[in-house]
């Protein structure tokens, strides 16, 4: 049996630069103490990218009906007041996503395309980075 050659390089092609960037959010808003809400992107997969062979179309367009324009991450601060954090990198909200903007309020949603544009958010919601961070509860 032959398997083909597989091209090995040294540079770093990050395939998936969405998905770092709302991982790295993910640190940091446990780093921060921030509780937020997230629907992971396997789900996503799953319901509506063909993973699982047994979710009829009639499904799939009852789950959408009620998860369209979810944003990325939803932070939900001590205080009691949300803030609705699209990530995008380079891409624009699409239609459904507006729809929730406008439903939920321009003032309490944000498209985020950086790590540094999401510690923003944070520090002007008034979180802040506790005196000495427990790293171990960031797994």
């Amino acid at each position: 049996m032959m398997f083909p050659k597989k091209k090995w390089s040294n540079k770093k092609v990050n395939k998936a630069p969405e998905s770092l960037l709302q991982a790295q959010c993910e640190h940091i808003a446990k780093l921060y103490g921030v509780f937020y809400i997230r629907i992971p992107d396997l789900v996503y997969s799953i319901i509506f990218g063909g993973l699982c062979g047994f979710i009829s179309v009639g499904i799939q367009k009852k789950v959408a009906k009620y998860i369209s324009g979810i944003p990325d991450m939803i932070l939900l601060f001590a205080d009691g007041h949300y803030k609705c954090v699209e990530l995008k990198t380079k891409s624009k909200l699409r239609q459904n996503q507006k729809l929730f903007r406008k439903r939920v309020g321009h003032g309490n949603f944000v498209k985020v395309e950086t790590v540094e544009e999401f510690v923003e958010v944070i520090r002007k919601e008034g979180a802040e980075l506790p005196p000495n961070p427990d790293h171990s509860t960031l797994a």
